[in-house]
């Protein structure tokens, strides 16, 4: 991962992360068009572990680089409020997303109505693909 951030860039490799995991939170939702999908379903998972490394440790690396950048431009330090702001919004982010959910797995999560299951999936894949179009427009490109 670190070889991919240094040679095309942190916010690159992220957007790139991101859209990976859309698609393979996208196939996870389909699934069910295939004749077994608890095989597709798992090796879609599967390969959601290669974007989950950058997306869970790029996000760090990258407000480090807007805490030396905002260094630049005001002289002070304030690695503080960044940290403080980004676990708010990650636990508001954690709460709404255990409330829709669960309303979610309202419409079916059983082997013979896994609706739900699906919305899920594709509301999943659908966060993906906003974060990478929120991060083309991040200014800071290291």
């Amino acid at each position: 991962m670190s070889r991919l951030a240094k040679k095309h860039g942190k916010r690159v490799v992220f957007r790139g992360a991101n859209l990976f995991a859309a698609l393979t939170a996208t196939i996870s939702g389909c699934s069910f068009l295939f004749a077994d999908p608890a095989i597709v379903g798992f090796v879609a998972i599967g390969f959601l572990a290669l974007p989950s490394a950058a997306l869970f440790v790029l996000p760090h690396a990258i407000y480090a680089d807007v805490v030396d950048d905002d260094v630049k431009r005001t002289g002070a330090r304030r690695e503080g409020v960044y940290a403080g702001t980004g676990r708010l919004i990650m636990r508001i982010g954690t709460a709404i997303f255990q409330v829709v959910f669960s309303l979610m797995l309202m419409l079916g999560k059983t082997p013979d109505n896994y609706t739900g299951v699906i919305v899920n999936t594709f509301m999943a894949a659908g966060l993906f693909l906003l974060s990478a179009l929120v991060l083309s427009f991040h200014p800071i490109n290291k």
